[in-house]
């Protein structure tokens, strides 16, 4: 596995990949079921598999008055290690930042997954979020289908 630490500067891939994002905090089974899925869409598309992850929860960049920040099961050293075992080809550690944390979803996507990252297929977990929210717009996985589609993100 290829870890790429994230520079706004430069695109990270040359071309395409099939990325997941994540936490991916303790690399749990159901963060393994994900990665499977992801490596074998990999492989059928013939693209890189990549692990997208953060160098800090987002809590940490974004504190809430509901949500304190979580006590994590693994450094991010430690998380690297145990994604390294899962076979995937790369993993790129984003760093949060509160820049990144006013980004909606469509603009994380657009400007990040699909221009920086070169993502073509994005999987997600079933309780995945990204991108600012909004109060009286929670973004889901319908909205992200929706930007997905407009972007040429499958």
């Amino acid at each position: 596995m290829r870890t790429i630490y994230f520079n706004e500067q430069q695109a990270v891939c040359n071309g395409q990949c099939v990325a997941t994002i994540g936490m991916f905090d303790g690399v749990h089974r159901g963060h393994c079921f994900v990665i499977d899925c992801l490596r074998q869409e990999a492989e059928r598309s013939g693209l890189p598999s990549c692990v997208i992850t953060f160098d800090r929860h987002p809590k940490e960049t974004v504190p809430s008055t509901l949500h304190r920040s979580p006590h994590l099961l693994t450094t991010l050293n430690e998380k690297l290690a145990l994604l390294s075992q899962t076979g995937i080809d790369l993993c790129v550690v984003l760093p949060f930042t509160k820049e990144m944390s006013q980004l909606s979803a469509r603009d994380f996507m657009q400007q990040v997954l699909k221009e920086q990252l070169g993502v073509r297929v994005l999987l997600t977990g079933y309780d995945n979020h990204f991108g600012h929210r909004h109060p009286d717009h929670p973004e889901g996985f319908e909205d992200y289908h929706r930007y997905g589609q407009e972007l040429d993100i499958e």
